[in-house]
């Protein structure tokens, strides 16, 4: 929610999850309405690197969806 702290809460999935299945996990709105994302972590080439629905997360990643 816009204006509100993000979840302390970490999703864990399986290996191989991408942006566009954190996405549906999440709800099914973050997928239609995605524009892109920005990830930080270990998957990440650099710091705030805007990816598609494709990208394959890793343990660890932080995700900020824009729709």
């Amino acid at each position: 929610q816009p204006g509100k702290p993000a979840s302390k809460e970490p999703i864990v999935d399986r290996k191989g999850l991408t942006v566009g299945g954190l996405a549906k996990i999440i709800h099914s709105d973050f997928y239609k309405r995605f524009r892109y994302a920005k990830i930080w972590g270990p998957s990440a080439k650099f710091d705030s690197e805007r990816v598609g629905l494709d990208r394959l997360l890793s343990d660890g990643d932080t995700v900020q969806f824009h729709a």
